[in-house]
């Protein structure tokens, strides 16, 4: 029965907004990867295929779809 409430009420549930939360997280580690690597290992230039880049942009892909099963299916 949850297709039959409003847009406010569904964004306002607690689920919806962790879900949300965790988007933004998982966003923002994926598209600061490179920087972030690079400030750890204080280097000039990081290359794509960096061990730790994709390591960082796995997990924030990984809190992406958590995000998308929280705010779906409870």
């Amino acid at each position: 029965m949850m297709l039959f409430i409003d847009f406010w009420t569904r964004l306002t549930q607690a689920n919806v907004m962790i879900g949300i939360v965790l988007a933004v997280i998982g966003v923002a580690m994926v598209l600061m990867s490179k920087r972030i690597v690079k400030v750890h290992k204080k280097l000039e230039e990081v290359p794509n295929d960096d061990h730790a880049v994709m390591v960082i942009r796995g997990f924030g892909i990984v809190l992406v779809l958590v995000a998308m099963f929280v705010m779906i299916l409870y």
